[in-house]
């Protein structure tokens, strides 16, 4: 099934805000049934405020009501090679 994106944005914003609030963007689109998520950090960025990738997918999962696709998001550490949850 492929993901609604614009439900998807609804259920995520309070993730785009909190990102936004400590110098990161999350980009969210997806290709079918996968949900790719892509957080960059700006130069003000608060290194200390970005939780692992795990518990941030966790996050993601709980913010999707248990109900999410494949995820494959990727950090500003990553080599573009992100994490498929």
């Amino acid at each position: 099934m492929a993901v609604d994106l614009d439900d998807t944005r609804r259920r995520l914003q309070s993730a785009v805000d909190m990102l936004g609030a400590d110098g990161y963007e999350l980009a969210i689109s997806a290709r079918g049934d996968v949900l790719h998520l892509s957080v960059t950090a700006s130069e003000s960025a608060c290194a200390d405020c970005l939780v692992s990738k795990d518990m941030f997918v966790d996050v993601i999962v709980h913010m999707l009501d248990g109900d999410a696709p494949e995820i494959v998001l990727e950090y500003p550490s990553d080599s573009g090679d992100g994490v498929t949850a």
